[in-house]
């Protein structure tokens, strides 16, 4: 009888942690989130080198981690390459840095964002299911004609983040 009780309660267990990760791998509302690979690591590298290489070319400088900085940096390599050349590339290049510089400000980290439109690299912000995507946030007001300012973009995000961590402790 007590091996019956302990082999109940070990299949128990056994049945709560398969389910509890079978339900953990459930998409939410038909998204789902999957881990930065090493590529996908490596194209936030590359980006990053691009926009180093534009500023070292264009201005003599590079970034420098630092946040106001790098910023301006960015809205500099904007300015220029607006009037003078169309660059998506670019443009998503610095939404890469934009994306790493909220990334060493605040609680989010780099996911890879499935749904049926396809998959994008997004920042998660902590342990919430709101997520912000940095990579296109340049590109996509510059093809809009929307005035781009990288500061204001940039607060847009924080405030999202901020308010993200408000609704998760309840106090939105």
């Amino acid at each position: 009888m007590a091996n019956l009780n302990f082999i109940l309660k070990i299949f128990t267990i056994i049945t709560l942690f398969f389910f509890r990760s079978a339900y953990a791998d459930q998409p939410k509302n038909g998204i789902k989130i999957a881990n930065f690979k090493d590529s996908d690591n490596y194209y936030l590298l590359l980006a990053k080198e691009r926009i180093n290489k534009k500023a070292q070319r264009y201005f003599g400088s590079t970034l420098k981690g630092k946040k106001n900085y790098d910023l301006k940096l960015l809205q500099r390599i904007f300015n220029y390459e607006h009037r003078n050349e169309y660059s998506k590339r670019t443009w998503q290049d610095m939404g890469v840095v934009l994306g790493e510089t909220l990334n060493n400000e605040h609680p989010v980290k780099w996911v890879i964002y499935i749904d049926n439109l396809g998959s994008s690299r997004a920042l998660k912000i902590r342990d919430s299911f709101d997520f912000i995507f940095p990579i296109t946030m340049i590109s996509r007001r510059a093809e809009a004609g929307i005035k781009v300012n990288i500061i204001n973009i940039y607060q847009a995000a924080e405030e999202k983040i901020k308010n993200s961590e408000k609704k998760q402790l309840n106090i939105y």
